[in-house]
């Protein structure tokens, strides 16, 4: 399985979800908004909401 983790640099949550998943071995993909504004877009469209993690 591998896990979606939208993120910005300043979420600790984020940080902290992202380290729970390497300590848990589950593989993850980072998208990142800050630096790929356009990743906001596909997370609205497919939570309704723009908030991370």
């Amino acid at each position: 399985m591998n896990v979606e983790v939208f993120t910005t640099p300043t979420c600790e949550d984020c940080r902290n979800f992202k380290k729970f998943l390497s300590e848990h071995h589950i593989l993850f993909t980072e998208f990142n908004i800050a630096v790929h504004p356009e990743h906001a877009d596909t997370l609205f469209n497919r939570t309704g909401k723009r908030l991370v993690p």
